[in-house]
């Protein structure tokens, strides 16, 4: 057996020793949950909908990524490339959405090797932007504060775009910037739903936001590195129960990790139907 299948079983071992874990606990809630509230349902929709507009950001980073390439392609395309690309990370093996993506872009006559380096720029500045949320995140549980982790952050972010500026381009600083919003709206919106659903557990009001933000991200990052797990599906959802659970008291915790997962889900969904009801099919042409 080869090191990357042996990778691959692990990583769905553990997505489904996730989603084994997420299911027990709300087995284990059941009686005190109402699952189908209003309540529920609003928090679920507005989740969804924050999180279709949030993904505009990334489709607007992957192409300043191209225009940094020398590609430049007009934004339908990318956005209808992209919301393929969105769905398509929910099949098995974690491939189909950068084959999908290398297909559509070699129709639209790009080379192979560039549409390629796209998507490792791109997950490399997922990576290193979630990084600043884990910088905060340690500093947190060093009992720094709220204020101290966030200042730090903002630290770290400005040294990478000061970097990326003097050594890269405009393109890469904007592409820093739509990442970063779109990270911290994502875990905004997991932080909403904790105070939505679970009230306000940590009795901090608007200062719990900070660290929910940022294990949100920490186990975000932590689901998309992991082979085999596709879209980070039940790794990220155990890390996140297993952390907030640590940090907070609630009986509803795994209630409001599985609306985070359906809000993702949901909004991938409704992101793709957007773009093929707003965005005609773009033309076989290369874009200009």
């Amino acid at each position: 057996m080869t090191t990357k299948r042996a990778l691959s079983i692990l990583g769905s071992l553990l997505a489904a020793t996730g989603i084994a874990y997420v299911g027990y606990r709300l087995i284990q809630q059941a009686p005190e949950l109402s699952l189908f509230t209003t309540a529920s349902l609003a928090a679920l929709s507005t989740a969804a909908c924050t999180y279709t507009a949030a993904l505009y950001l990334l489709a607007l980073a992957w192409k300043r990524i191209l225009n940094h390439l020398g590609i430049f392609p007009d934004l339908r395309w990318v956005l209808v490339c992209y919301s393929d690309y969105q769905v398509s990370k929910y099949v098995p093996g974690n491939v189909a959405n950068i084959v999908g993506r290398q297909v559509q872009g070699a129709r639209k006559g790009y080379e192979h090797k560039s549409l390629a380096f796209s998507t490792a720029i791109e997950l490399a500045g997922m990576l290193l932007c979630c990084g600043v949320f884990w910088v905060m995140w340690l500093l947190l549980q060093a009992d720094a504060g709220p204020a101290v982790s966030v200042l730090a952050g903002l630290a770290c972010f400005s040294c990478a775009c000061l970097v990326v500026g003097f050594f890269g381009s405009r393109d890469l600083l904007v592409v820093g910037l739509c990442q970063m919003a779109f990270l911290a709206v994502s875990g905004a919106i997991f932080s909403g739903l904790v105070l939505w659903v679970a009230g306000d557990p940590l009795g901090q009001g608007a200062s719990a936001v900070i660290p929910l933000i940022c294990v949100f991200n920490a186990a975000w990052l932590v689901g998309v590195v992991t082979p085999g797990a596709p879209a980070g599906v039940g790794v990220r959802d155990g890390l996140l129960l297993s952390w907030t659970t640590a940090m907070i008291h609630s009986d509803k915790l795994a209630f409001v990790v599985l609306l985070s997962r359906l809000s993702t889900i949901l909004g991938d969904l409704l992101f793709w139907l957007m773009v093929r009801f707003l965005a005609p099919k773009p033309s076989m042409e290369r874009g200009s």
